[in-house]
């Protein structure tokens, strides 16, 4: 996902947008924007409170675990560059 915007470019580089917040996007939008004919379906449209409904769940759900993947990645960089250290 690339989103233009020149001051998210100047800090981040080229790609602003992480992979967590890709998926949050295509949890909360993509999935329920599509019916089962991969037509705009009327409920997706006439709520917006369900999706703003789905946004605050993303968002609870990726701080309930930030922890968690946070510890995995301190662990899973230093044994992929133990040697290095060593």
């Amino acid at each position: 996902l690339n989103v233009e915007h020149p001051v998210l470019r100047r800090l981040m580089g080229s790609r602003a947008l992480t992979l967590t917040l890709e998926w949050n996007i295509r949890f909360c939008v993509v999935e329920r924007m599509f019916d089962d004919d991969y037509k705009v379906d009327s409920r997706f449209l006439a709520s917006p409170h369900m999706l703003q409904q789905r946004f605050l769940f993303a968002g609870m759900v990726n701080f309930a675990l930030s922890p968690f993947i946070i510890v995995f990645l301190t662990i899973f960089f230093s044994l992929k560059n133990a040697q290095r250290f060593h």
